[in-house]
């Protein structure tokens, strides 16, 4: 049985002008951006067809139901930070839901490029018709963000990427058997990136992450001086299809063998 998407809300409830907020924010950036363009950045072959109707109604909905996870789990911390890393249209949902329907602040790192500038675009052309204000995706190395205090961690299908980690992503999908070297250089990479990111977060935070990233996460957990509970099911993502776990980051060694989050 299919089920049909639900209404991201924090227990609550929100008010009826953030729903109408999140709702016509949604609507029009998706009728506002460039979907033959952003198709062409993900697939060379074929690219001005890769987002049809069926493919945005697909993917709509699965957005939906990330952002109805985290309104439901982030409801509780209204003044609270989320960091969002390497993060594209198939988080767009999410992030608005956490900005217009619980109120958090939201930062988004991500490199530069044709999908991250389209983005920033149409949410710039959003926000001056609709007169609210939306998150942008910023491009600057995440060592230099100032920010700290985060409590909640999205890295989903960042360390999988094949054009940024090509090796990573043949061994973690177990597609062929990429050299030696060019894995070492690039987990140590990796590492070094969620290392960043860990710097900048509180604990106990609230992360999100797919399965094939797990391992890594762990290991950058461990060096940190934390750990990571995630729990063993998951939803399917937009677009990629990977499966993405939730759980929290908590300081210290885990006493006793890792519980489901």
């Amino acid at each position: 049985m299919v089920e049909s998407p639900p209404t991201p809300r924090p227990s609550s409830g929100p008010s009826p002008a953030a729903a109408e907020r999140f709702g016509a924010a949604l609507v029009e950036i998706e009728s506002e951006l460039n979907w033959k363009l952003l198709g062409r950045a993900y697939c060379e072959d074929g690219g001005d067809d890769f987002f049809g109707e069926e493919q945005r109604e697909a993917q709509r909905d699965a957005a939906l139901r990330f952002a109805a996870d985290v309104v439901e789990r982030l409801s509780a911390s209204p003044t609270g930070a989320s960091l969002y890393i390497g993060a594209g249209i198939a988080e767009i949902a999410p992030i608005l839901a956490e900005t217009l329907l619980v109120g958090r602040a939201v930062t988004v790192v991500s490199l530069d490029g044709p999908e991250t500038r389209e983005l920033n675009r149409a949410l710039a052309a959003v926000e001056a018709r609709l007169g609210v204000s939306l998150p942008r995706w910023s491009t600057q190395p995440l060592v230099r963000l100032e920010t700290i205090g985060f409590d909640h961690l999205w890295l989903v299908s960042v360390l999988t990427d094949p054009e940024a980690f090509p090796a990573l992503h043949d061994m973690l999908y177990e597609r062929g058997r990429p050299k030696r070297r060019a894995l070492d250089i690039e987990a140590g990479m990796a590492l070094g990136l969620v290392d960043a990111a860990l710097r900048r977060i509180k604990t106990p935070t609230l992360v999100h992450t797919t399965s094939e990233e797990s391992g890594l996460l762990a290991d950058a957990c461990h060096n940190a001086g934390m750990h990571v509970v995630l729990a063993r099911e998951g939803r399917l993502s937009p677009i990629v299809g990977d499966v993405v776990r939730h759980g929290r980051i908590l300081l210290g060694a885990p006493k006793e063998a890792p519980k489901e989050a």
